[in-house]
Order: structure tokens, then sequence, then C-alpha cells
């Protein structure tokens, strides 16, 4: 049987009761330095034991997936001893796939069963194990577990483990479409086996950390986790197979993640800024990308005066004109303002663009890149961004509204995503939607759909996925204020509304529907009202830098609470 991936929650058929799940966990004779193996499973490293039962296995009969373990659903087994040596004996505890099963030949997928290492202590069990949960690519072992022997311990320690493992909830079983196990096959054919490996000597050991993504995604479901979107722009908290993202989404979520840091090995808020997780994506080719913004905006101090690329000079930084106090430099940038010449709101030619992408040239002029600190451009993939428009139009005749329209979060989505190009160069793009113009559009005239680069700003999308999940298919715009709108979701369900603080607006990726020379921006009215603006090119707002990050970035502590951000590898 083709198994599915593991992407979907379980919903387990009544009348299932009979499955027998086997689940044999041996020790494995571990490679230590100068070992050998004693007839009564005993392992000796120097004067270091492992030591566990002489018929080492778990059988856990009618099996069904669960949230947890049972009471005695676990191999115990006990590492002892004395270290006279003037070095640390480093251990590290592996699990990996155990022996066939007799009769039964579908072994259960990987992330499919669930473990728990704990240890045993006079006052009753800690759990130890840095990441509980799934793990995937048992065939080549993982480890799960590193401790040490203290060097010059004269008397012995004995330290006992017990490894739990359950099948997840997860898990589907049944004849239902998407199913990871049909009904016979789990009753027959299913089964798992897993052994414990133990590897000791003096080398310090560290173990394999998991790559962000993996954890990200490891949190759907949980409280403060993500949500994986489907692609039928419809969503489910648990894994589906269907599942073409996964969104940070609520008004408070464990999302936090330390970047460009001073220094990776002492990553705090005194040596990093603090940025955010949107999601996890896939790239053009399938390979999925953790998603960050900026947890503020960039400071005036980023942004020189000007930037000149191709012979083209760019304004970047703004500055407030005041007869009482002159010329004040501010806090805010120009999306695309050409000091001499015309804007236009193409990403790919945008001033901004060209700044935030580029580190130092060999004039000396220095561009966003040139901040980041050693080692962090090398976490940052290039990659396609998607330049479609959001549908928000509105065209006043005086002072009244005489058309309106707005795209919901799912709408905007698809439209960012959109490459039909406008036959007309002024106007509404969605002019289709009132009688004239190509069907369904979404490109002014000449501009490009898509752009490949390093460093971009927010897509309207990302602000609307995370709202909570109800307002997904409401009008992002609601009310119109002029060519600022009041937006109709609900912005105390949105964790990105926390993060704008700045009394005026931010730039946004989208360029706007009503003029090729306007680009939308989102900021706060009041703290539980958040509007969208449609800006002139030729204005100043705030900037939060966006990106994806390599997929070989590692998260490798944190656990992505406002208290403990994420802490990135490579």
């Amino acid at each position: 049987m083709e198994q599915v991936k593991s992407k979907k929650k379980g919903i387990i058929i009544a009348g299932i009761s009979a499955i027998v799940l086997i689940a044999v966990l041996g020790i494995s004779f571990a490679v230590w330095n100068y070992s050998r193996t004693t007839d009564n499973q005993i392992l000796v490293a120097g004067d270091i034991y492992m030591k566990f039962k002489e018929n080492p296995a778990l059988t856990i009969e009618n099996a069904i997936p669960s949230e947890g373990p049972g009471e005695n659903d676990y191999f115990e087994f006990t590492i002892e001893g004395k270290n006279t040596y003037s070095k640390p004996i480093w251990y590290e505890i592996d699990i990996q796939h155990g022996e066939p099963h007799d009769t039964r030949k579908t072994r259960i997928e990987d992330n499919l069963l669930v473990f728990k290492l704990v240890e045993v202590k006079d006052e009753g069990q800690e759990e130890v194990l840095i990441e509980k949960g799934s793990y995937t690519g048992l065939a080549a072992g993982k480890g799960i577990y590193v401790n040490t022997i203290p060097a010059g311990t004269n008397t012995k320690i004995t330290k006992t483990y017990r490894l739990y493992m359950w099948i997840s909830s997860e898990t589907v079983i049944g004849n239902v479409d998407g199913a990871d196990y049909d009904m016979e096959t789990w009753s027959n054919d299913v089964f798992a086996s897993i052994k414990v490996n133990v590897f000791g000597d003096f080398n310090e050991k560290e173990l394999e950390k998991p790559l962000a993504t993996e954890v990200v995604k490891g949190t759907i479901g949980q409280p403060g986790g993500v949500i994986g979107v489907t692609n039928d722009s419809e969503s489910t908290k648990v894994n589906n197979s269907n599942i073409r993202e996964y969104r940070y989404s609520g008004p408070s979520v464990n999302n936090y993640v330390y970047f460009n840091c001073k220094d990776m090995g002492n990553q705090t808020n005194d040596n990093c800024e603090l940025w955010r997780v949107i999601g996890v994506f896939e790239d053009e080719s399938g390979i999925e990308h953790i998603k960050i913004v900026k947890n503020d905006t960039l400071t005036g101090d980023y942004f020189p005066d000007t930037y000149t690329i191709n012979e083209t000079t760019y304004s970047i930084r703004g500055y407030n004109d005041d007869d009482s106090l002159g010329k004040v430099p501010t806090d805010k940038a120009y999306w695309d303002y050409i000091s001499e010449g015309s804007s236009r709101n193409d990403w790919t030619t945008a001033g901004l663009q060209y700044y935030l992408n580029t580190s130092q040239d060999t004039t000396g002029q220095k561009g966003y890149l040139s901040y980041l600190n050693s080692g962090i451009e090398d976490m940052i993939e290039e990659t396609t961004y998607y330049l479609g428009n959001f549908g928000y139009f509105s065209r006043f005749l005086g002072a009244a509204l005489s058309v309106y329209l707005s795209d919901t979060t799912i709408e905007a989505y698809e439209h960012e995503r959109g490459n039909i190009m406008c036959n007309i160069s002024e106007g509404n793009t969605y002019s289709s939607k009132f009688g004239e113009g190509d069907d369904n559009c979404n490109i002014w005239l000449d501009n490009k759909p898509t752009w490949h680069g390093k460093v971009a700003l927010l897509y309207m999308s990302d602000y609307g996925y995370s709202m909570a999940e109800s307002e997904w298919s409401k009008n992002i715009v609601d009310e119109n204020e002029g060519f600022s709108s009041i937006l109709g979701q609900d912005a105390e369900t949105s964790w990105m509304s926390n993060t704008f603080e700045n009394s005026d607006e931010v730039w946004l990726l989208q360029p706007s529907s009503n003029d090729y020379g306007r680009v939308l921006t989102i900021g706060p009215v009041e703290k539980d009202r958040i509007y969208v603006g449609d800006c002139y090119l030729r204005t100043t707002n705030y900037v939060r830098p966006t990106l994806y990050l390599k997929n070989n970035v590692k998260i490798k502590s944190g656990d992505g609470s406002e208290q403990q951000p994420y802490q990135l590898s490579l």
C-alpha cells in the first residue's frame, strides 16, 4: 500500500479496537570506545556500564492512536559506573529502526510514532528529551539525548532512563480518502520496531539540530502554534496532505525569533534583533522555507539620503520640512522616488528594492545588507516574490463613493500570485469588475508579475492570515475614509496588529489598484483598528523588511515565546 505522508489529523473509525500493533524496543550494542559485550547484556566502556533486561521488548496490544503513552509502554535501561579518567565521558542516546517483523510487512511511518525519554529519579521521573515528539529518518538513526559522566568521578553514578513510545493521535485509519492506513492493512500488516543505541567516548557530542521548518511545523495545532492552510484556501489545525503552507494565526502566538545577531553563540535581546515568524512556505521547487519579518521598523540610521544604481538616483530617507526646524531626517523611506523622472509601482525597479538587496558597492555606497552581521546573509534565501495587485478599489465622485471593492484574505493571496496583464495604463487594474478592460487582470501594464531576490516587504495576505481563521473570508477593507480605509477584519485577533506601534503606515509590497503611481500601506488608527493606506510613491512611510530563511537553517533552542525566542544556526 502506498503510505500517505503524515500531513493530516487522525480520525479513528469506530470498530478497530481489535487491532494489534507490535512495538519491539531492543537495545543496540552500542559503539563505545574500548567496548565489549558480555553475556548478561552489560555494555562496558572503561568503568561505565549500560544494563538492560534479558528480554528487551515492549509489546503494545490493541494499540490505537492516542494523545500519550500507556502507563507501562516504555523500555527501561540504566547507565552506571564511575569515570576515573581526566576527561568526561560523553554518551548519546539514539533511536533507530529495529528488526523487521516475522509476518507484518508495513512499517509504520516514522513521523506517526511519538517518543518521550525520561530519567527515573527517587522522587519520580523527569522528562529529559530535548524535543518530545515525532522524528523522521529513523532508518539511519536519530540522536535524542546527550549527557556526560564527569571526569574524576570516583563513586558510582547510576542513571536510569525510560523511553516511552506511542502512536500519534494525528494518524488517520479507516477506509476514507487520504487515510494513512486502511483498516485491513492496519489490522494485519502494520508494525513498529525500534531499537535504542547508546554511543559513548571522550569526544564532545552535539545532537543534530532540527531544521527550523520542521520545528515550526511541529507546533501545528498547539496553543500558540501554526495553522495549516490547505490548497482549497480552507484551513486545518491538524496535519493534512493538502496543506500548502503553515501560518501563525491569532492574537497570541509563539513566533519570536532572534535574527541578525552580533554573536551567534550568545543570542540575547542585547545582541540580536527580534523578528517574527510568519510561517512555512514552499518555493517554486517545492522546498520549504521559513518566512520572517522584523518585529519593528527600520530606523532612519539605516537609510541614506539617496541610492544610485545603473546611473539612476533614488531618494531613500525621508525628511520633515518644517520652517521653524529646517529639514529634519525621519525614520521613514520612499518606496520608489526618482530624483529626476517618473516613479512607478513596479517592485523590480523600485529604489527601496535596490537598497534593501545591496551590500556595500565599489564606491562605498552602503545598502541594507551591509548592516547585517557576519554570516547572517548566508541564512537568507533568494527566492520569488509575487507582485500582483491587492483587489482594493475606491473611486469617488466629489464626496460620494461611486465604486468600491475589496478582496478577502483568501482572494488577496490568489491575486498576489496572478499574472494577467491589464491593457490599460491608468485606472483600476480590476476594471473588468466595473465593465471595462480585461477580465481578471491584476498586473499594471508593463509591470512585472514576480521578482527574484532576498529582502522584500509584507504582502497584504501576510497581514490577513495573521488574523484568526474566522476573519479570512471577510473583506479586508470595509469602510472608506478617502484613500485610507478601515479593515473589515477584527484587528484584535491578529498577532501582527500588536507589532504596529508607530502612528503612521508601513509600506507593503502590493501596488495600488487605483493608480500605477501608488502603493498600499497598512497601519494603526487606534488600538483595535487598522487601516489600509493608498499612498503616492512621492510620500514616505515606515519599512519592515521581510525575508525567507534557507532550508538548512536550524533552530538550536528556544520555544518561540517572547521570553525564549527561537535561536537559529546554520
